[in-house]
């Protein structure tokens, strides 16, 4: 999916399984103009759901693995996205 400025990226956490994957499925589904970056803290676990919804055709999905345990996790992540997301 070609990410511009006027597309939305939507980032979930734990979203690997339960709630979270669910939340990424029905987003991605429902809105196929948003980009969803599905995070979780296992690596293979968050992209093998990514690859699950992407089998069904939700090519606008994509996984990041989150860490949480770091000072400076959070910082990461967000800079990792955003270098992700700059306009591909």
């Amino acid at each position: 999916m070609a990410i511009t400025p006027h597309t939305d990226v939507v980032l979930i956490t734990g979203a690997n399984q339960g709630i979270g994957f669910e939340t990424a499925k029905k987003l991605a589904s429902e809105h196929s103009d948003y980009h969803v970056i599905m995070t979780g803290r296992r690596k293979e676990a968050t992209e093998e759901a990514a690859a699950k919804l992407q089998a069904l055709g939700l090519i606008n999905v994509e996984a990041l693995v989150l860490g949480t345990t770091g000072p400076y996790s959070l910082e990461a992540t967000v800079l990792t996205t955003l270098t992700r997301c700059r306009f591909k």
